[in-house]
């Protein structure tokens, strides 16, 4: 079950990630990443894997079942009319904002005021060919999975992994 959310106002900021992400940046500036403080199960594995001490697998595993928040332009309606999430473009690739809890798609509110609740697993196997997904930009504890990494992930789940 997908669930639209609107961005509080008050988490009207300009967004702050690496300059390679963002088209409407200076070239060579670099933006501090906001801090990351868990909130829920799955941003704890996220800081685990990035620290090393739980296998990517497992993390991949477990983004397939958490509920994801993804960025959008436009109001989101049940039939997905009006999604126009949130893109940066990396290396010629565009990547799609993707978030692990609710409060964090606040950062770029400015952007993409929307946000649409979606199964990890269900959101990765609609995904496009060609596309990345960078899970929780602007943030220190962000993941970036280039689209050849989508692909493989897409066939696992389909596979049933």
């Amino acid at each position: 079950m997908t669930m639209p959310f609107r961005c509080p106002a008050r988490d009207r900021r300009l967004p702050q990630i690496r300059n390679e992400l963002v088209g409407d940046r200076p070239q060579g500036r670099i933006v501090q990443l906001q801090e990351f403080k868990p909130e829920n199960e799955l941003e704890i594995a996220i800081v685990n894997a990035k620290q090393g001490v739980r296998p990517v697998a497992d993390l991949m595993g477990l983004i397939a079942r958490s509920n994801l928040f993804i960025s959008s332009k436009g109001e989101v309606q049940s039939d997905w009319s009006g999604l126009d999430p949130l893109l940066f473009e990396k290396d010629g690739h565009p990547f799609v904002a993707v978030f692990s809890a609710l409060s964090r798609p606040g950062l770029h509110s400015r952007m993409a005021e929307y946000v649409l609740q979606m199964n990890g697993r269900e959101f990765f196997l609609r995904m496009p060919e060609s596309y990345g997904v960078i899970l929780n930009p602007g943030y220190v504890s962000q993941l970036i999975i280039p689209p050849t990494g989508v692909s493989e992930f897409r066939k696992d789940l389909k596979g049933g992994k």
